[in-house]
């Protein structure tokens, strides 16, 4: 979604110039695509088990999700981390 809101606003900031948009548009949004892709990645395992032992850590980190101190726990290691920082931050104000 971000990314086609970002389209819209660089087509807008450069109306009349769709190659000049669509090439700020790259520039902008390819860091941010790079990014996830590598998030998601490494997050395949949780998303996607593929033995015995990745599914037992998805159903203690699941379990985990209901306890407050675990909670506050991702929260806070998820502001470290650049894709959870990312999936906050609107790119299509850059």
């Amino acid at each position: 979604m971000s990314g086609a809101d970002l389209l819209g606003t660089m087509l807008d900031r450069h109306s009349g110039d769709v190659e000049q948009a669509l090439a700020e548009w790259e520039r902008i949004l390819r860091p941010n695509l790079d990014v996830f892709q590598r998030n998601g990645i490494q997050q395949r395992t949780f998303f996607v088990p593929a033995t015995a032992s990745e599914l037992a850590l998805r159903k203690v980190m699941t379990t985990g999700l209901r306890m407050p101190v675990f909670t506050s726990l991702l929260r806070q290691l998820r502001s470290r981390d650049k894709a959870g920082r990312l999936k906050d931050h609107d790119i299509a104000l850059a």
